[in-house]
């Protein structure tokens, strides 16, 4: 199951040159996937838990941000409201011209 696993994320990083595919494992999978770990090496297990470690970091790392830009653009979505100028919302949020562009029209689209 190991090899296969480890296989497979070799594969997604191979093949598309991104981030791999995280998996979720639901309760049996977990236990077999610590069956299989038990019956490795020290070297081994410690190898793949900083695999496994490395990756969970990425994603806490991926989601913060995700949440920062959500933040962002909540916050300009506020100051678009208050009609206050493009070029003031872009410098205080980090948002791009383009992005509130988008931003406001989806907005007047929604609450249309």
């Amino acid at each position: 199951m190991l090899w296969t696993l480890s296989f497979y994320f070799d594969i997604c990083l191979t093949k598309s040159g991104q981030e791999p595919t995280y998996l979720r494992l639901d309760t049996t999978e977990e236990q077999a996937f610590q069956t299989e770990l038990d019956k490795l090496g020290v070297a081994q297990r410690e190898e793949i838990m900083e695999t496994l470690t490395s990756w969970e970091e990425r994603g806490l790392e991926k989601g913060i941000e995700q949440g920062r830009e959500q933040e962002r653009r909540a916050i300009a979505l506020n100051m678009l409201r208050k009609s206050l100028p493009l070029e003031t919302i872009s410098e205080i949020t980090g948002l791009t011209l383009d992005q509130l562009q988008q931003l406001q029209a989806t907005a007047e689209q929604t609450e249309s």
